[in-house]
């Protein structure tokens, strides 16, 4: 994601992922440049967390609960709508 941030282009992200089948789906497609930076990123994130999915949970928990410590720089965390839909459904 800091590749992203940082704006590297299309190029520069495919040099960073292992991924060759994400690779060429991404070049097959018909999107422009920044949508396939973004489901580039996305499809290879997919592919690193898929079988780790508990271990990244814990994770992403615990930046969730530093962010929420902190009283200068928090950054607000949007859940999508999606997900809220989800719970709602579920826990009533």
């Amino acid at each position: 994601m800091r590749a992203y941030d940082k704006d590297k282009s299309l190029d520069e992200l495919k040099a960073l992922s292992s991924h060759e089948k994400i690779k060429e789906s991404v070049d097959s497609s018909n999107l422009n440049n920044a949508e396939k930076k973004k489901v580039l990123i996305a499809a290879t994130y997919y592919q690193v967390v898929e079988s780790r999915k508990g271990e990244h949970a814990f994770y992403l928990e615990k930046q969730l609960r530093e962010n929420l410590s902190k009283t200068d720089d928090r950054v607000d965390f949007l859940v999508p709508p999606y997900i809220i839909d989800s719970i709602n459904f579920i826990t009533t």
